[in-house]
Formats: structure tokens, C-alpha cells, sequence
């Protein structure tokens, strides 16, 4: 069962991990608060591990500073791309927490658990178990990392399945698996005359195999 003392040294590390994470991005404090639509007292309180972020505020957080939220949670090689205008992220935080709170129930209903069990497990007071699941109140990672661990999943589960985080995290990984590739065909698909043959590679990957078959036999017959 965690104890609290395990929650504040989860809420240690994901300050260290956002001051760094928001520094390298530029913003001030003050203006990384300002984008998310939160007092600057918060973002310091969470920066300096007196407090956490619940999972919405630390995706919006991730998005204010650019950076994949799995970044956050798996701390990596950070990796950055174009910006793009922001969503209103006050109100992706409320919608997101609200979002949270059903699955949460949802799951703990599926898992046949009272909240009083689900509580004992997780080592949280059923009080706040009850009040997180009404998505009166933001649940803190750390608190959502043990809840998800006693329902037999993890926080990334609750991850956003669509919306402006999500396409974030997805440009993200695209940009990761670009240079994942060997540094020739890197070089290939950056030169702007090879466009037309990345098109025509494309349009050939949704041809059925039978269709490439025969193209393929028509290309031997005209170079024999």
C-alpha cells in the first residue's frame, strides 16, 4: 500500500522534471501559467513538489511547453516540434478532469470494487477517492498512478484519446520515428524533387497485393 511519503517523492520528481522541461521551452513561469489559465503560485507549488498536477493539468502543462506528456511520465530524450496556436487549456483541464472521473468509476465498477476497497488498495482516503470520481477534484498523478496500479492498469490509460494533446503527442512521435530512420533515406525523403516518389509510394502501399503483383510483373517485361 503506498504510503503519502511515496506520493511526495513521486510530486518531487515531476517538479524537477517540469521546471527543467518548461526552462528549455523558454516560458517564464509567469508565462507558462499564463498559457495554461492557472495562478503562478500553482505551476511554483508543483515545480517545487509541494504539490502535483493531475494528469489533465500536467497534459495541458506539456502542451503550454511543447513536449510529449509521455515525456513527463517516461522521462526521455525530449524532443520538440512546430508550435501551434493554443487551445483555451483552462477549459481542456475541466473538460479532461471530468473525462477522468467517469473512467476511473467505469473502471473500478469493472473490476467488481467498492470505493472503500478501491481506497485501501490505492492507500488513499475513501473521502477523496469519492470526491475525485465526482470530478470535483483534480486528482493529483501521484494519487492517480496508485489508483490506476490497484485497478490493474496505469496512468496512461486515462491519457487523452483525441484533442490538441493528443495531436501533439502524436506529431511528436512522428518526428521520433523520423529520425529513427537510417540517415540516407532520412536524406531521401527531405529533398523536395523526391516528393513525387514518396506520393507514388504511398499511393502503391493501398494497392492490394495481387494489383502490385501485376505491376511488378509489367515493370520485368518492359526492362528484359
Amino acid at each position: 500500500m503506498p504510503a503519502d511519503g511515496s506520493f511526495a517523492l513521486r510530486a518531487k520528481m515531476l517538479g524537477v522534471l517540469m521546471r527543467d522541461a518548461r526552462k528549455a521551452s523558454g516560458l517564464s513561469p509567469q508565462e507558462c501559467a499564463q498559457t495554461m489559465g492557472i495562478p503562478p503560485s500553482a505551476l511554483n507549488s508543483c515545480e517545487t513538489g509541494r504539490k502535483s498536477f493531475s494528469l489533465p493539468e500536467l497534459e495541458a502543462f506539456a502542451f503550454a511547453v511543447n513536449l510529449p506528456v509521455l515525456r513527463l511520465l517516461h522521462p526521455d530524450k525530449l524532443v520538440s516540434v512546430e508550435k501551434k496556436a493554443s487551445p483555451n487549456l483552462k477549459s481542456m483541464i475541466d473538460l479532461r478532469q471530468r473525462m477522468i472521473a467517469v473512467r476511473l468509476r467505469q473502471l473500478r465498477i469493472e473490476k467488481g470494487l467498492s470505493r472503500s476497497s478501491l481506497a485501501d488498495q490505492a492507500g488513499i482516503p475513501s473521502r477523496r477517492v469519492s470526491s475525485f470520481e465526482s470530478g470535483l477534484r483534480a486528482i493529483p498523478l501521484p494519487e492517480l498512478e496508485a489508483l490506476a496500479r490497484a485497478l490493474g492498469t496505469d496512468s496512461e490509460s486515462f491519457l487523452e484519446p483525441s484533442g490538441p494533446a493528443k495531436e501533439r503527442e502524436l506529431e511528436h512521435k512522428a518526428v521520433e520515428e523520423f529520425h529513427k530512420l537510417p540517415r540516407d533515406i532520412r536524406d531521401f525523403l527531405t529533398h523536395p524533387i523526391n516528393e513525387s516518389y514518396v506520393r507514388l509510394a504511398m499511393r502503391m502501399s493501398e494497392l492490394p497485393a495481387e494489383r502490385l503483383r501485376t505491376i511488378a510483373e509489367g515493370i520485368l517485361e518492359i526492362t528484359l
